[in-house]
């Protein structure tokens, strides 16, 4: 695995300064003095946008800057669109309550399942992974869905500001995956991860106080870039592995329920076990 000068300013320098600008740009509008409906809407759209742009400059990258984000080499480059309408439809949204939002939660499920249709791979040169098709597009929009709900539960547990690491631990996920098969995956999994450091970061020190608009592009990124994964991958990894990584933000969140009435400190503590052991078990499984 090999990176050039290009990939690390597109894929690390790049992003990063992207998702700074937009979290600055967010902080400035949340320390006005417009209504607080209004502020909360419009910084979720820009830092979900932020984080959008970035990591489609490092699908870009790893797809040797190829405008299009169709190459026919990298089925998955074609993510980039289905991320932006999440961005659109979902993350303005991100922060309501499950019980004032029923109809965002059908708009999540269309997109994780157009998602999933359009990233798998396609030509002759795919046909003999055309099986495994569609079990993957049910694992990826499941994936998704139940990610997103964890995650979204644990924003509304008060777990906010600490947020963004648990998106950094599943991304960790598909970048194990991907350098066990193919640099240009983990290419664009650093993007996503050094746009998501910068607003973990933001969050810590209440520079934003929306990282949860980040949480749906996030998380089909991952079922995606892992799904990807699988298709570049001859090992003979059981399914487990891949549901393991697959589902780790729902085992993370199901962690953190668990122990939701305990102080920060223990919740925090119990979701970076839960997702070290899983990260840890994956890199012995890819990369052992």
């Amino acid at each position: 695995m090999s990176f050039d000068t290009p990939t690390l300013v597109w894929c690390l320098a790049v992003p990063l300064a992207i998702a700074l600008v937009g979290v600055l740009v967010c902080w400035k509008i949340e320390t006005q003095s417009t209504g607080a409906v209004d502020r909360q809407s419009l910084c979720s759209i820009l830092l979900a946008s932020a984080w959008w742009i970035a990591v489609s400059l490092g699908l870009l990258a790893s797809n040797s800057l190829d405008l299009s984000l169709f190459h026919p080499d990298e089925f998955w480059a074609a993510l980039s669109w289905p991320m932006l309408a999440a961005v659109i439809l979902v993350s303005p949204h991100a922060a309501m309550p499950l019980r004032d939002a029923p109809g965002l939660w059908v708009i999540v499920g269309m997109v994780a399942t157009c998602a999933a249709a359009l990233c798998m791979p396609t030509g002759e040169s795919w046909s003999d992974m055309v099986p495994l098709h569609q079990p993957w597009i049910a694992a990826v929009t499941i994936a998704a869905i139940a990610n997103t709900w964890a995650l979204h539960r644990m924003s509304h547990r008060g777990a906010d500001r600490w947020l963004p690491l648990v998106i950094l631990a599943s991304l960790a996920c598909p970048t194990i995956i991907g350098a066990s098969d193919y640099s240009a995956l983990v290419q664009t999994c650093l993007a996503a991860t050094m746009a998501t450091l910068v607003i973990a970061v933001a969050s810590a020190i209440r520079l934003t106080k929306v990282p949860v608009a980040v949480v749906f592009p996030a998380m089909l990124f991952c079922a995606v870039m892992i799904a990807a994964g699988r298709f570049y991958s001859y090992d003979d990894i059981p399914p487990r592995v891949y549901g393991l990584a697959l589902f780790a933000p729902s085992l993370i969140g199901l962690a953190d329920r668990l122990v939701s009435d305990q102080p920060v400190v223990v919740r925090v503590l119990v979701a970076f076990v839960t997702a070290s052991s899983i990260v840890g078990w994956l890199a012995y499984r890819f990369l052992g």
